[in-house]
């Protein structure tokens, strides 16, 4: 997401775990549960993963050259990211966009994880 902005912040701090919730309807995420997109950030030891239907987890710490040779999802664009899983958009020319991508730091490993659920939040 290029210009990130929060709605609502969910932290729960003996777990190590952040969410962040988006919704540019103008609802607030945590009052009225409408979310557009979100990211989500762990620390270790607490093992968070993300997984898509009965693919392979993908949790905190793990390396992209492992996403890669385990063929997990794909690098993304701007190489901070790895998308897990896409959506096909029906509007304008119609395409896929990342609906789940990992959030790697300055060494290729997993950080968090960033999820889009598009106007569905509306």
């Amino acid at each position: 997401m290029e210009s990130w902005r929060v709605s609502c912040r969910a932290h729960w701090r003996r777990l190590g775990l952040t969410i962040d919730l988006l919704n540019l309807g103008g609802r607030n995420p945590c009052r009225h549960g409408f979310v557009q997109s979100g990211r989500v950030r762990g620390r270790s030891p607490w093992p968070w993963a993300a997984v898509v239907g009965r693919q392979l987890g993908v949790a905190l710490g793990t390396a992209d050259s492992y996403l890669d040779v385990e063929s997990i999802g794909e690098s993304g664009i701007d190489q901070r990211t790895w998308t897990l899983d896409d959506v096909y958009i029906p509007y304008g020319d119609g395409g896929f966009a990342p609906s789940l991508s990992t959030l790697l730091d300055q060494h290729g490993r997993v950080n968090g994880f960033e999820f889009w659920v598009g106007a569905g939040g509306d």
